[in-house]
């Protein structure tokens, strides 16, 4: 959801000129979330670890129906995390326009996003080290 939004709110602008829609379609995020086979597959495929356990978890046990995401705060932590990468190839007028962009989207889809955070969406992994490999 929020990628799409991001992707959204940049041909947005680019449609009102401020930028390209080639600087939209040169730009990319490096994120990749495997598969729990592709994890199993490459783990095994390297032959240093064996799974002693994987699963999911919900990554915010605290929202519940009287807790809701500040949507404000999520919005920073995520500008944190990527600003630097959305800074090395669009403005910093650009940046900003995105990310206040963002939060008012995401404030609109809240109800949604909260959902999809109490799906059990984030995986977990423990390895050991394999004595053999």
């Amino acid at each position: 959801m929020m990628y799409n939004c991001m992707a959204s709110i940049l041909l947005d602008i680019a449609k009102r000129g401020l930028i390209t829609e080639e600087q939209v379609d040169a730009f990319n995020l490096p994120t990749y979330a495997a598969s729990p086979g592709e994890f199993v597959s490459v783990v095994e495929n390297n032959g240093y670890f064996n799974i002693v356990t994987m699963g999911e978890s919900n990554p915010s046990p605290w929202l519940t129906d009287d807790v809701h995401v500040d949507m404000n705060e999520f919005v920073s932590h995520i500008r944190a995390a990527m600003e630097g990468m959305f800074s090395k190839h669009f403005s910093r007028e650009i940046v900003n326009e995105m990310f206040e962009q963002l939060e008012a989207r995401l404030s609109e889809i809240s109800v949604e996003m909260e959902s999809a955070y109490k799906d059990k969406i984030q995986a977990f992994y423990v390895l050991q080290r394999n004595d053999s490999g």
